[in-house]
């Protein structure tokens, strides 16, 4: 499997670690990295995109990879503390000059509840050391600098000795024997999340973070004489992979929930924070939202944001993005980008735009029609008696064809301009 290290080096790799556990599965998060911090048997497959994806196709035996989180050393003669984040596929490797780019899938995320009573935290932070270019702490005097460092050295030349010594931080993006953190089955998703939550919340790079992580968009449950009144939990609405990340797909012309779960531990720093977000949606698809702040007061949360999309009749894609509101210095948090798509429904397609074909044919319908018609195509004879009972009708069954032409029209005109009512919010 693949391990792939986000440090906070800098504000910006920082965020995208709380990024990494803001988004929901299927995801596509990317990765940056300076070529001598990627090991030199997955640089060796790096020349060329094309040979990247049939190294990856068919050569390893596993695209997964777990993502850690490291906190810098405060020191020179420090170490590194590493935190898993998060599993994940990756899905393109390609490099540019001196940079390789990583795309990854977001998967599940690592039980970590058991690293309180257990011996399975220093395990991995041993496990960590054990990698290429990296220094192992138990080596490093703690007033001699690095000097008597024990380093792992992996003999390729990426990153010079003196770097690596003074550093310590190995390579950021390797190949490793699987290791699994998932725990026990019965836990769910929302429990792993909160013990990795648990465990990063207490380190020096996390004070002042606030942690959320989008759960997903969920329609209301619509009838079909009738608008829908609840939102249905378990109707959430589907996500595909589109433009290189996760794209939701949300109904047209209905409300639908935005639903954000906010956790704070009683270990972190400080306790409770009081903060507030914004929430922006693209009006080309949705209507102006009433409040869009969400007031943060308490250590857990889960907050819906009610939107409601207009009936636009294209594909438009359309952003929601969520940002801390004004100045607040003192606190930091994900600020996820989440693409949404509003299709035209299938019935849409099959129904409406056939019926405008037909609709003018109706309307313009007359009698000379209706008669032209049953002579050509059923052969009458209007002159005769048997057919002249039905030719004499054919300014009725003209003035039946227009009214059903306006009832055609007048349906499309509803489909395609009404709006929800208010009882439907």
């Amino acid at each position: 499997m693949f391990t792939l290290v986000s440090s906070d080096a800098t504000e910006l790799f920082r965020r995208h670690a709380m990024d990494i556990l803001c988004y929901p599965s299927e995801h596509v998060t990317q990765f940056r990295y300076d070529e001598s911090y990627v090991d030199t048997e997955i640089l060796k497959h790096c020349n060329s995109e094309g040979e990247a994806r049939v190294w990856l196709d068919y050569v390893v035996d596993s695209v997964e990879t777990l993502i850690v989180y490291a906190e810098c050393p405060k020191e020179a003669s420090g170490h590194f503390i590493y935190r898993p984040l998060r599993y994940g596929y990756v899905q393109h490797i390609r490099k540019v000059g001196s940079i390789v780019y990583v795309d990854v899938l977001l998967n599940g995320y690592p039980d970590l509840s058991r690293w309180k009573t257990s011996s399975e935290g220093s395990e991995f932070a041993t496990w960590m050391d054990s990698r290429a270019g990296s220094i192992r702490p138990k080596d490093v005097a703690t007033t001699g600098g690095t000097s008597g460092a024990s380093l792992v050295d992996s003999g390729d030349g990426g990153i010079s000795a003196d770097t690596r010594k003074v550093k310590g931080e190995g390579k950021f993006f390797y190949m490793i024997s699987r290791k699994d953190l998932r725990g026990a089955d019965s836990r769910s998703n929302d429990q792993r999340w909160e013990s990795v939550v648990d465990q990063i919340a207490p380190l020096d790079s996390m004070e002042g973070v606030l942690f959320y992580r989008v759960i997903g968009f969920f329609k209301s449950a619509e009838r079909i004489f009738g608008y829908g009144q609840d939102i249905d939990r378990s109707e959430q609405c589907k996500s595909k992979t589109r433009f290189g990340q996760s794209v939701f797909f949300v109904p047209m012309g209905r409300p639908v929930d935005l639903k954000l779960s906010f956790y704070r531990p009683r270990n972190a720093r400080p306790q409770i924070i009081n903060a507030e977000f914004t929430v922006f949606a693209s009006e080309d698809a949705y209507s102006k939202i009433p409040d869009n702040r969400i007031q943060l007061q308490s250590r857990y949360d889960e907050v819906s944001v009610h939107l409601v999309t207009k009936r636009v009749f294209d594909n438009v894609l359309a952003p929601v993005s969520i940002r801390l509101a004004g100045n607040q210095p003192r606190n930091c948090a994900a600020e996820p980008l989440l693409l949404t798509v509003v299709p035209v429904p299938r019935w849409i397609k099959i129904f409406v735009f056939p019926a405008l074909l037909v609709v003018p044919l109706l309307l313009s319908t007359g009698a000379e029609d209706i008669k032209g018609f049953l002579e050509v195509f059923l052969a009458y004879d209007c002159g005769s008696k048997p057919a002249a009972r039905a030719c004499a009708d054919a300014a009725a069954l003209s003035w039946l064809a227009k009214g059903i032409g306006a009832f055609v029209g007048a349906f499309i005109g509803i489909v395609v301009f009404r709006r929800l009512p208010a009882k439907g919010l």
